[in-house]
């Protein structure tokens, strides 16, 4: 998913390198963010990983890019999911989360649980 090659600003899409396959693989790209989910805290090292390879900051900035309500429910929970994951398994990204405008991210997609996890109550 990304925003840079949709025809409507700030519009999560499908990157085009995917799209002609999407329905044969979406299935595989949940299954990939669970999985990933998953592990964060079985496999330190991944979490690190993802932040420094700025994965994580890269998400945010996505998606405080993306027009509130247009996020897919499913595309949402695979993203809060992770996140969710990823700061309890490393809290050194909440300051890298917080930077990258983690804030307006939960705002506006109502990411409830990883706002707590953030900022809490």
């Amino acid at each position: 998913y990304n925003i840079d090659e949709s025809n409507e600003p700030n519009t999560l899409v499908v990157s085009m390198a995917y799209k002609e396959n999407w329905n044969e693989i979406a299935d595989l790209w949940f299954l990939g963010m669970q999985t990933m989910s998953g592990v964060l805290t079985i496999v330190p090292w991944i979490s690190e990983f993802a932040i420094e390879s700025g994965w994580a900051e890269g998400i945010t900035d996505m998606l405080v890019k993306v027009k509130v309500g247009t996020l897919q429910p499913n595309v949402k929970s695979a993203f809060e999911d992770f996140l969710c994951r990823l700061v309890d398994s490393n809290e050194s990204v909440i300051p890298v989360l917080k930077k990258a405008g983690a804030l307006k991210m939960c705002r506006n997609h109502r990411l409830m649980e990883l706002g707590k996890k953030l900022f809490g109550d």
